[in-house]
């Protein structure tokens, strides 16, 4: 399950969240809640093109381009909004602050790398995703999954 950082989804307007909450408390599995996020998120994003704020659309596109590693103050500065206006838009169209979601997006990335590659080259993901450096991204990685990329890895090889 996801560790330390809490995202209240009942917050979350427009979208069935009920129902994604009782799929997570449904599963043990580590891989199917990272499908059931994934699947949520995906459906924030849709939520949010419904209903666009053309700097939120924009500052979601470069976060995605970027997989999420665009700094925020960046963000911010290319739309020219302040911090609180910036983040109080955002959580109001997707549900998340930026750098959440940012967070988010960036996990993602590193966890397809991670699974995708035909090595295991911890070092090359980390900075390939967005990361100062290898201890950052196991950090990270351990944060959203309550494990290090390695067992993360070996718990999938079973």
């Amino acid at each position: 399950m996801l560790n330390d950082d809490c995202y209240d989804l009942k917050l979350v307007e427009n979208i069935n969240t009920d129902e994604t909450i009782e799929k997570l408390f449904r599963t043990k599995d580590d891989n199917e809640v990272l499908e059931i996020l994934a699947g949520y998120f995906n459906q924030l994003l849709q939520n949010a093109s419904a209903n666009p704020d053309y700097r939120i659309k924009l500052a979601i596109n470069l976060i995605l381009k970027t997989n999420g590693a665009v700094s925020i103050k960046e963000l911010r500065e290319r739309l020219s909004v302040t911090e609180r206006t910036f983040e109080r838009q955002f959580v109001k169209e997707i549900g998340v602050t930026p750098k959440q979601f940012a967070k988010i997006i960036q996990f993602s990335f590193s966890r397809k790398h991670l699974t995708d590659s035909d090595y295991f080259n911890l070092t090359e993901i980390s900075f390939k995703s967005g990361f100062a450096d290898q201890s950052h991204f196991i950090r990270s990685f351990k944060r959203y999954t309550g494990k290090t990329p390695k067992e993360f890895l070996k718990q999938l090889s079973f």
